[in-house]
């Protein structure tokens, strides 16, 4: 699966991931995935965030009230849980 097609889940345009929270897998690995993906990975949300990957635990408030904020401004940050986007790098690595 393409950037270009899991953005169908985003309106955003900018290929921009955040990760937070305890990951099941390396953070590192998780960001070399996304990027091979195609996506830019950075470490805090902006109004360029089109997805924010979030571990199974010790979420950062602060990144899901920056979401919140931006989305009442307009944009359309999307949240994924972490098993999704590993499910999602899973195909694609697969492919």
């Amino acid at each position: 699966m393409s950037y270009t097609e899991l953005n169908s889940l985003s309106t955003g345009e900018n290929g921009d991931l955040v990760f937070t929270g305890v990951m099941q897998i390396h953070r590192e690995e998780a960001a070399g995935y996304a990027i091979k993906m195609g996506f830019n990975v950075h470490q805090q949300v902006s109004p360029n965030t089109d997805f924010v990957i979030i571990g199974t635990e010790n979420v950062s408030p602060s990144k899901i009230a920056k979401v919140i904020e931006l989305n009442k401004r307009g944009n359309n940050i999307k949240i994924i849980e972490e098993l999704t986007f590993l499910s999602l790098v899973s195909e694609h690595i697969i492919k």
